[in-house]
């Protein structure tokens, strides 16, 4: 009985200090720590219709009385959908549901004008995509702005 008991008395001394905030689970066997604080990751798509309508909305975005809360809505949203391509899983994710082809369709001035202060989430979205996949139709588009982009007046003359 003596042997049992000093060997509990040991295993109940060597607890280690559970600091406040972190939540430790044992396994049954006593030999790994399970850590139940959650992590940041990047977020993982589900419903690819959802980010497309959300695209579809941001022309639609529009405040006659105040201007420049439209815009900032606009940028928002073009930024939360750059931030949901980041990943190379929501990229094939996208490209399944046909991003390239929606960005090309709805956002083409905002892609050909380097000005356009939708331009910069627009282009990453489109770079990302576009190495993933790129059907000829849209290749065929891309190519048929950018030699429209060339004959314009302002350019020519430079």
């Amino acid at each position: 009985m003596k042997r049992i008991s000093s060997v509990l008395e040991s295993s109940t001394d060597n607890k280690e200090p559970v600091l406040l905030g972190q939540t430790q689970k044992r396994a049954s066997t006593g030999s790994m720590v399970l850590n139940l604080t959650p992590t940041q990751s990047e977020p993982l798509l589900v419903h690819a219709g959802a980010v497309i309508s959300m695209l579809h909305l941001v022309p639609a975005v529009n405040l006659p009385t105040s201007p420049q809360l439209a815009l900032d809505l606009q940028i928002h949203t073009c930024e939360v959908i750059r931030t949901l391509v980041r990943t190379e899983r929501n990229q094939q994710v996208m490209c399944e549901a046909g991003l390239p082809h929606e960005l090309l369709n709805h956002c083409s001035l905002s892609l050909t004008d380097e000005g356009h202060i939708l331009h910069p989430p627009l282009q990453y979205m489109f770079e990302r995509l576009a190495a993933q996949c790129l059907t000829p139709k849209d290749l065929r588009s891309v190519l048929k702005d950018n030699r429209t982009m060339l004959t314009l007046p302002h350019l020519t003359q430079l």
